[in-house]
């Protein structure tokens, strides 16, 4: 008995000796932060993840870098907006086919700076974008793609994956993607009447109450298995020493401004992504109001990890407060359908510009989120506009003067089936 109970001792204390420095990414697909109870929407969508931001940190506005998921976890995984990185495919088959590129080798991803920092590494993936095909697998010691898993088989396979690092004994760096509030909304079993009627404080036509109704299930049951894998990660002794940093990387549009689905313009609904961090470097739980970007996971997972940041990664750690407050703002962009930017301001101002077929540009507006998270009422302060306006054509310069020019290790043959996956998501028209 002795023995049993002094082996049990060494396994849990190597493994909160790998969980110390330990990083845990967990990215939501396809969930915008409005759907979320936490974030005041009027279902009881999310309860799991309302108790984590309750006890962590809270980012109150958190935009992504790009409104569908190629160049969102790009960015994640770089540190660098979409113009940089260079990586925005089409949506359209011929398109994608004739371009076959992938994320660059030459673009130095996250992974691959804990891998060479003695770090275990692993990823697992259900999205047929974030593959090995499209270059995603850069740096990690595993990665696991499961087309299409749903969320229970994400947090199967994930556990099991964290459970074979943390025997190790070493720190490790862990990548989860979840896909189920993705278009086609197929809720399981109860979840799938989870939601009816109305929504709270919104009005909808029937047909897209519909949708509104399937997509929240699958919210609800994402945010029932993330309570698992939560909970086996406290079983383990792994919970406590952990930092969990938990994403959207872009949300989803139900006809807010004349659009289903996402990767088309940079309103609220598409940009706006729930952010929360559990770090034991964090301190006390709090809400944070200064803007966030998607592309400050990459800085904020060096740091909490105790490694130091490159110089001139436009994101900045979600720990420095100060450092969130005082910088001039995020750029976010799309070029699909539609040719957007947009750049927000710490305290919500966010201008969207559009590139028209002409290749003219036409300021839609200046939102500020705190009064208007609808963005129905464009400020309308010239002097405002005009600033903003030249801040985000600095910021996209900025980043437009470090691109990753394309190379032959960014070529991609797709495969048919991989085609066919991604249409069935609703990519490749």
């Amino acid at each position: 008995m002795l023995a049993v109970v002094g082996g049990l001792g060494a396994l849990l204390f190597t493994r909160s000796t790998a969980a110390a420095r330990s990083v845990l990414v967990v990215m939501l697909d396809t969930l915008r932060a409005d759907h979320l109870s936490g974030y005041g929407y009027g279902r009881a969508t999310s309860p799991v993840l309302d108790r984590f931001a309750e006890d962590n940190i809270k980012f109150s506005y958190a935009v992504t870098a790009a409104p569908w998921t190629p160049p969102s976890v790009a960015s994640m995984f770089t540190g660098v907006y979409p113009a940089t990185h260079g990586w925005m495919p089409p949506n359209r088959r011929d398109d994608v086919r004739q371009m076959a590129v992938k994320l660059d080798s030459k673009l130095t991803t996250l992974a691959e700076l804990f891998q060479q920092q003695g770090f275990s590494t692993a990823a697992v993936s259900p999205n047929p974008w974030i593959t090995e095909e499209f270059g995603y697998q850069q740096g990690f010691d595993s990665f696991t793609y499961s087309a299409r898993a749903p969320a229970e088989e994400i947090v199967r396979i994930g556990t099991a994956k964290i459970d074979e690092l943390a025997a190790v004994g070493k720190p490790f760096f862990v990548y989860l993607h979840f896909l189920d509030p993705h278009d086609p909304y197929t809720p399981p079993g109860e979840y799938k009447s989870a939601f009816t009627g109305e929504v709270p404080g919104r009005q909808y036509p029937p047909k897209e109450l519909q949708r509104i109704n399937l997509y929240d299930g699958e919210i609800r049951y994402l945010d029932d298995q993330l309570g698992r894998l939560f909970a086996a990660l406290r079983e383990r002794g792994l919970y406590d020493d952990l930092t969990i940093i938990v994403v959207g990387d872009h949300g989803e549009q139900f006809m807010e401004h004349g659009q289903h689905g996402h990767g088309h313009q940079l309103y609220n609904e598409e940009v706006h992504v729930p952010l929360l961090l559990k770090s034991p470097k964090a301190g006390v739980s709090r809400t944070v109001d200064a803007t966030a970007s998607t592309v400050d996971i990459f800085p904020t997972a060096l740091r909490a990890a105790g490694l130091e940041v490159p110089a001139a990664i436009p994101g900045v750690s979600l720990l420095d407060n100060e450092a969130l407050e005082e910088r001039e703002g995020v750029f976010t962009e799309i070029e699909k359908d539609f040719r957007q930017k947009a750049f927000t301001t710490p305290d919500g101002l966010k201008l969207i510009r559009q590139t028209n077929e002409d290749s003219s540009e036409t300021v839609l507006g200046v939102f500020d989120f705190r009064r208007d998270p609808k963005e129905a009422a464009p400020v309308s302060d010239g002097e405002v506009v005009a600033t903003l306006n030249g801040e985000l054509s600095q910021a996209y310069r900025y980043a437009l003067s470090g691109r990753i020019e394309g190379s032959e290790t960014a070529k991609a043959q797709m495969k048919d089936s991989t085609v066919e996956q991604l249409k069935t998501l609703g990519y490749l028209q």
